[in-house]
């Protein structure tokens, strides 16, 4: 009687054990495939003496995101002074704010959870973005299923956005970066 009992409770405990582990089709496959994520970070960008950089009106400067190498291309002419799309993202006017901010795709790769992707501002000025993704399947819209969602960004190594990962859970609708370039420094305001 004993050793039935003691059977039992070892098929159990297999049964359960391997019901609980994932199938590989839960597993995100490391393919590297590229991917760009939409996100609602405003990135305002201004001198010491609060001179705001981006406007359009005034020798702006034009963010450009990159992973490996920097390529430079022709930027396109200014027809709207409150909006410009270029390769590098967009450059828009906030009438609330009366200032300028720039946004931008955050680029990763497909199973890879951390990504750096520099900024260039000018010739001798290149800021970093560090992006630790996590993905999960059930995505919504996407050919293969899997989604990827930013846990955790840092501009310059300064934590400035984390996402809630709950599938209902609201992401903070226009978050805004303010980011000050004092001579060779770059400084983070909170």
């Amino acid at each position: 009687m004993k050793t039935t009992k003691l059977i039992f409770v070892i098929f159990c405990i297999t049964c359960i054990t391997l019901t609980s582990c994932s199938s590989n089709e839960d597993e995100i496959p490391q393919t590297g495939e590229p991917f760009w994520r939409a996100n609602s970070l405003q990135f305002y960008y201004s001198n010491d003496t609060n001179t705001d950089l981006l406007d359009l009106n005034n020798n702006p400067i034009f963010p450009v995101t990159y992973e490996e190498s920097y390529i430079p291309s022709d930027l396109p002419p200014i027809t709207n002074p409150l909006r410009y799309n270029y390769k590098g993202g967009i450059i828009e006017y906030e009438s609330k704010m009366q200032k300028y901010y720039w946004s931008t795709l955050i680029a990763g790769k497909q199973g890879y959870q951390n990504n750096r992707i520099f900024v260039r501002i000018s010739e001798k000025d290149t800021d970093t973005i560090d992006v630790k993704f996590k993905f999960k399947r059930e995505a919504m819209n996407g050919s293969n299923g899997i989604y990827a969602y930013i846990d955790k960004l840092y501009y310059n190594r300064t934590l400035i956005l984390e996402e809630n990962s709950k599938p209902d859970a609201s992401i903070e609708h226009n978050k805004r970066v303010y980011i000050q370039k004092k001579g060779n420094k770059t400084v983070i305001l909170k």
